[in-house]
């Protein structure tokens, strides 16, 4: 009975299309492919003599493709170590976690009636104090972790904050009033990369002088200290948290 329940809760629509929407990239995808592929062009040249040559090298562009992609944002099953193996999707998730949180604050903005354009803005704000926090202050990991996250959290909150007090004391539309902020925290963002706020004490660490070693040792060291699983976990949090609150219980609706 609950296999039957599952079934018609995933094909009454909700869940059929994101699922057909993945699909239908896919195909669009390899078809695109497959026309830049140098190998089918050349393969296409002589397709009636030859239809098979065709046939194969568009399988080979694709497959490649799609291979090449799964290795490296999912799993790699080429890898010497487990852990290399399962890095790809870790590092996927590092990169999609603020892209999750900013959604998520964004659906929050949009169930209750209003358009926040302003995405940008507020990752830019938050990420500026978190990385003030960061590099400002010395302290161990456990604890300079979670006070360079609470800072991105405090950053992104007052800018948007900005934009509510300017929507409740003026009437100012949300969509204008976010949108024109995106530009000034990019440009503050601009302006404070030239200057040592962003350094800390004795730290000028410009972008063209920052050490990849020194990041990746970092990083590594975050790892062995956590547990790439534990980081993973982590990470995935905002996208259970996000389902749990907006499909499963009927807040902001």
């Amino acid at each position: 009975m609950n296999q039957q329940k599952l079934l018609r809760e995933i094909f009454s629509g909700n869940a059929v299309i994101p699922i057909f929407a993945v699909l239908a990239s896919f195909l669009f995808g390899g078809i695109l492919i497959a026309f830049a592929n140098e190998e089918v062009q050349e393969a296409s040249g002589y397709f009636f003599a030859r239809p098979m040559d065709t046939i194969a090298a568009v399988l080979n562009s694709v497959f490649g493709a799609y291979d090449a992609l799964f290795r490296g944002s999912i799993f790699n099953y080429q890898a010497a170590t487990p852990q290399a193996m399962i890095k790809p999707i870790t590092e996927t998730l590092a990169y999609a976690t603020p892209i999750t949180l900013a959604g998520l604050g964004l659906a929050v903005s949009f169930r209750s009636g209003l358009f926040n354009i302003g995405a940008q803005g507020q990752i830019i704000f938050g990420a500026m104090f978190a990385a003030y926090v960061g590099l400002s202050f010395e302290a161990p990991f456990l604890i300079h972790m979670p006070m360079a996250v609470i800072a991105g959290l405090i950053g992104g909150a007052l800018w948007g904050g900005l934009v509510g007090l300017l929507k409740a004391t003026t009437g100012a539309n949300e969509v204008v009033v976010t949108i024109m902020f995106n530009y000034i925290a990019l440009l503050l963002l601009t302006y404070l990369l030239k200057t040592p706020v962003l350094f800390g004490q004795e730290k000028h660490y410009y972008q063209t002088d920052f050490s990849t070693d020194e990041f990746e040792n970092r990083r590594a060291q975050i790892y062995d200290e956590i547990g790439t699983n534990g980081i993973a976990l982590i990470q995935s949090a905002p996208t259970v948290a996000g389902f749990k609150v907006f499909r499963q219980t009927n807040s902001f609706y």
